[in-house]
C-alpha cells in the first residue's frame, strides 16, 4: 500500500467515524427525549400504593396532555430504533474497513 492510497484510506475511516459519532450523540439526544417524555406521562398517572401498578386519574380520564405525549414518544422511540440500526451498520463498516485495510 503506497502513501497516497493510505491516506485515502484513512480519510475515509475518519469520514465514517465521524459520522458515527454524530449518529451516536443523536442516539442520546434522543434517549433523553424518550426519558422526558416517560416521566410527564409517569407523573400523569396515579401510582397505586404499595404497587407497581398505575391508573389514570380518580375520573379514568386521562389528562389533557397524555395522548399528545404518547403519539411524541412513539415518533421519537421509531427515530431512535431507525438511528441505532443506521449506527450498528456503520460500526460493524468501520470495524471490517479497521480489519481488512489496516492490518
Amino acid at each position: 500500500m503506497n502513501l497516497t492510497e493510505f491516506e485515502r484510506n484513512l480519510s475515509n475511516f475518519s469520514a465514517g467515524y465521524e459520522t458515527y459519532t454524530k449518529l451516536m450523540s443523536d442516539i442520546k439526544r434522543l434517549d433523553n427525549l424518550i426519558q422526558a417524555n416517560e416521566n410527564q406521562l409517569n407523573d400523569s398517572l396515579i401510582q397505586i400504593p404499595f404497587t407497581r401498578l398505575h391508573f389514570v386519574d380518580d375520573l379514568g380520564i386521562f389528562k389533557h396532555q397524555t395522548p399528545t405525549l404518547l403519539k411524541q414518544n412513539r415518533q421519537l422511540i421509531i427515530k431512535y430504533n431507525q438511528q441505532l440500526i443506521k449506527a450498528e451498520k456503520l460500526s460493524n463498516s468501520l470495524h471490517e474497513r479497521l480489519t481488512v485495510q489496516f492490518k
